[in-house]
């Protein structure tokens, strides 16, 4: 009995500690008063201090959900609705249930404000899929995240986010730094990690200067054009303001000097490839195999920018092609006359089922 106890307690101190990403997430779809709704009245209730409570009905398909904040009396469960009597004047309800984590219900002046007596008010919730962590790894460290506009704080440049299984945006912006954002995908029961690494805003140095076209008149802003034959273009037109300049064009690999790499080359990029690619189990089911091309600009500071499909195969390997694109690590940037440009690429990514 007492081995038994203990493997009780261990299997339950397991249960405690599986990680909060394995939860179902709750999502309000709407929230409102229901004006012509009697039940208040008709079926009312009062607080503590006699006064009369207003009720809230969550529509929401599974029972075994719990309700906490200033609730009266037992909560009632009527044909897919929650009957919670709460007192007048509440701006909040949590709602909590064993396959999910734990909702707020919000009853402020964005919604409804709040409750008032004898009035019913309307919840629609929701089960989404699992959230899942999402672990940001950042320099600077003191970084600013933010994510689908939403600010979330940092330790040591690092943060641990729960994100629905979808589609999302980042911006990191620091003091001093270029600021950076980009799209990623978030996928159930995988290691879903972000690193982003900021460039400092330096201006060019002397010696690159020396190195790119002078002025050609004592003008500070001049248009100068480059022989056709340099690049393989017709001309190009670059603004030079004092012994700076700035060329924003997208140039096409082959007009380069110097091409972007793939930190360790061509080789580890595909092994990077193949290390990451996870077959989409839909693509899987229907027998569905071959080679996506996507296409993306890698900017000046290395990072992949404006990936999309040129060639698709299926909507699955499609998506999981452009979320392969957008997790590479930072490039090595493509170069013209010792300055950073940007440049397009095209990248085949082949799925094979074995």
């Amino acid at each position: 009995m007492k081995h038994l106890r203990l493997y009780t307690l261990i299997l339950s101190a397991i249960m405690a500690l599986l990680p909060a990403a394995q939860a179902k997430e709750l999502n309000i779809e709407g929230i409102r008063a229901l004006q012509s709704d009697l039940s208040a009245s008709v079926y009312s209730r009062n607080d503590r201090a006699g006064k009369a409570c207003a009720i809230v009905k969550v529509a929401f398909t599974e029972p075994g959900a719990e309700f906490e904040g200033n609730v009266i009396g037992t909560t009632e469960y009527k044909a897919g609705e929650y009957w919670v009597y709460i007192t007048a004047g509440s701006k909040y309800l949590k709602m909590k249930h064993a396959d999910y984590t734990p909702l707020m219900i919000r009853f402020d002046d964005t919604t409804t404000g709040p409750v008032e007596a004898k009035k019913v008010y309307g919840v629609k919730v929701t089960g989404g899929a699992r959230a899942q962590t999402v672990t940001f790894k950042i320099t600077p460290p003191d970084a600013i995240l933010t994510v689908d506009q939403k600010e979330y704080p940092t330790v040591n440049g690092v943060a641990e986010i729960a994100l629905s299984p979808e589609e999302h945006a980042y911006m990191v912006v620091a003091p001093g730094y270029n600021g950076y954002g980009n799209k990623f995908m978030v996928y159930e029961n995988r290691d879903n990690k972000v690193f982003v690494e900021l460039d400092r805003k330096e201006l060019y140095s002397e010696n690159v200067q020396a190195s790119k076209p002078a002025p050609r008149s004592e003008n500070d802003l001049q248009k100068i054009t480059v022989n056709s034959s340099d690049y393989g273009m017709s001309t190009i037109d670059l603004l030079m303001q004092g012994n700076e300049y700035e060329d924003d064009r997208v140039y096409n690999i082959a007009m380069v000097e110097e091409k972007p790499e793939f930190p360790g080359g061509e080789t580890a990029m595909y092994k990077w490839l193949s290390d990451n690619l996870f077959y989409p189990s839909q693509a899987a089911e229907d027998g569905t195999q071959g080679r996506v091309i996507v296409e993306f600009v890698i900017s000046k500071n290395g990072y992949i920018e404006n990936a999309h499909i040129v060639r698709g195969r299926h909507p699955a390997l499609d998506k999981e092609a452009l979320r392969l694109v957008n997790s590479m690590p930072r490039w090595k940037p493509g170069h013209n006359n010792g300055v950073p440009v940007k440049v397009t690429y095209s990248l085949p990514v082949t799925f094979k089922l074995q």
